[in-house]
């Protein structure tokens, strides 16, 4: 009889190892328990398909030995998103456009843009249409602004402009699909359908819009300046229910200068940070409730230029500080020989749990692994992880040369990318990534031909 116990218990305990991992568990989720952003807009088969607009909790495991695998350098990379394949999506040079790079660093395709002056960070729709806005001059005084639908395999699929609107965030998919996009200048909220079709979802007068998120109950959160006579240049965050109505507006202190991504907690809370350069260099990590009242405001003593991220276990960490402006508001010889950055988490009532001071401020939004470990890109191009509990796992000086617009993403093969302005880079684990290949740039000539620009849509 003991025999036969024991029997059972090991092939029970054999079916609990050998038991596959279910499908749905490799799909990508914007949510973990601990965020409400809206939920199935995205390509559930890609790695990535969004910088922002979701939780930042990868499904993935990061790094633990760190090796350069390769680097590509270019006079511009924006903002990096990892499609299905690990195919990732980039804009190579002011002039060049959208390319797709697969996991040996080749060009697959280019989507150019002629004459474009900036495009846009990219996301990536259930269907694998990939989004982004972009604007070319047409005069010295004028510019056209344009929402661009491209195809998987580089083909244009529609492309929309409009004199009369400025178009040129980050664009946000709702849990229906619908597409949205906002700009400065005149307040205007466009809401595209999947075929191009554009409509006003909402205008708030002499606002400079430039962050967009949508919640899981469909409230959409603004955020941006506002030029009235009493309100001169202040960033203000409106929700906005889907009857357009306004539920809410918080006016941001007088001399907050930025505000970062926006963060939707599961109880609705809208996190973000924020950077102060007047008189004085500083910033703070912001809690709205779902009132529109403020619950608690972290002083975190310098800028918050990285987006807040919470992990599975409701921390919210935050990477605060930077090396790049004390130059321009007067404050590099104050700071001079100081710790220029520090990494933070916070509780739920915006109470510091841990923090570390660090020598390096950040752009970029750090990843988290699905073990919890967290890991960012300072501004002197150096990668730090850190378990949970705020341990230095590792510190890996890649030698690049970083200037602005850094992103640090986690791809299914355990590899890090780091994008920036001036090169992308691939940081794998030496237990099971090939030697590192030497530098090189990237050489347009040698690249599959770029489909034209085409195919303006006016409605």
């Amino acid at each position: 009889m003991k025999k036969i116990s024991c029997l059972i218990g090991i092939i029970l305990l054999l079916s609990i190892v050998i038991t596959p991992i279910c499908a749905e568990d490799l799909k990508f989720m914007e949510n973990t328990s601990k965020t409400a952003f809206a939920s199935g807009g995205y390509d559930a088969d890609a790695v990535m398909p969004v910088t922002a607009n979701w939780s930042r909790v990868s499904r993935f495991t990061g790094v633990d030995d760190p090796q350069l695998l390769w680097k590509k350098n270019s006079s511009i990379f924006y903002q990096l998103i990892i499609g299905r394949d690990n195919v990732k999506y980039m804009f190579n040079g002011f002039t060049v456009g959208l390319s797709a790079i697969d996991d040996n660093e080749d060009t697959l395709w280019t989507y150019k843009l002629k004459d474009f002056k900036k495009q846009g960070e990219c996301v990536i729709g259930s269907d694998g249409t990939i989004y982004f806005t972009a604007y070319s001059e047409v005069t010295k005084s004028a510019n056209a602004y344009y929402l661009y639908a491209v195809k998987p395999d580089g083909k244009l699929k529609w492309r929309y402009s409009n004199p009369k609107y400025v178009i040129d965030t980050t664009p946000v998919i709702d849990s229906k699909g619908r597409i949205y996009a906002a700009g400065y200048k005149d307040g205007h909220i466009l809401r595209f359908d999947a075929n191009g079709k554009a409509e006003v979802f909402k205008t708030i007068d002499t606002m400079d819009i430039d962050k967009l998120a949508v919640g899981a109950d469909g409230t959409l959160f603004a955020m941006g300046q506002i030029w009235t006579k009493n309100e001169y240049g202040c960033y203000v965050l409106y929700a906005i229910g889907q009857d357009k109505k306004i539920k809410w507006k918080y006016r941001l202190d007088d001399e907050s200068y930025f505000s970062t991504d926006l963060v939707i907690g599961a109880d609705k809370t809208v996190y973000f940070g924020t950077s102060i350069y007047y008189n004085d260099i500083g910033g703070h990590v912001l809690a709205i409730g779902p009132n529109g009242k403020k619950k608690w405001d972290y002083d975190a003593g310098d800028v918050v230029r990285a987006t807040p991220v919470i992990d599975n276990n409701g921390q919210i960490i935050a990477a605060c500080g930077n090396d790049r402006y004390g130059k321009y508001f007067g404050t590099a010889k104050k700071m001079a020989g100081k710790d220029l950055g520090r990494l933070v988490a916070l509780n739920m009532n915006g109470k510091a749990i841990w923090s570390k001071n660090l020598k390096h401020g950040f752009d970029a939004t750090p990843i988290i692994d699905n073990r919890g470990n967290i890991y960012l890109v300072d501004n002197k191009a150096s990668i730090l992880a850190f378990d949970k509990k705020g341990k230095l796992l590792w510190s890996f000086d890649t030698g690049a040369e970083l200037d602005s617009g850094e992103t640090i993403c986690l791809d299914s093969n355990q590899t890090l990318y780091v994008s920036s302005s001036k090169c992308i880079m691939a940081i794998g684990d030496k237990a099971n990534q090939p030697a590192a290949a030497d530098d090189e740039s990237v050489d347009n000539a040698d690249q599959p031909a770029a489909a034209d620009d085409a195919g303006d849509s006016t409605n």
